[in-house]
């Protein structure tokens, strides 16, 4: 590949941005919806565990926002109130 190509590649790869931008938003979102209706109730990390059946470390990394291993489908309505 020549260093032409190689410039050119790269521009591409900028220009797309970040292709888990989509689920990375949703995470964020989903965490900041979880977190506000925990503070509402105000429940701790112990107390959020046991009303919503997700593990303590969970929970703590939810409120911490260390989103990399959080996965929306299975916590999406941990800390939802109902409709």
């Amino acid at each position: 590949m020549t260093e032409k190509n190689r410039d050119r590649q790269r521009q591409r790869q900028c220009l797309r941005g970040d292709p888990d931008a989509d689920t990375k938003q949703m995470k964020a979102f989903l965490a900041a919806e979880i977190i506000a209706a925990l503070n509402r109730r105000h429940l701790t990390v112990r107390a959020a565990a046991e009303v919503t059946g997700v593990r303590p470390s969970d929970i703590s990394n939810i409120r911490n926002a260390h989103l990399g291993k959080f996965i929306y489908h299975r916590s999406a309505c941990a800390g939802a109130e109902p409709a």
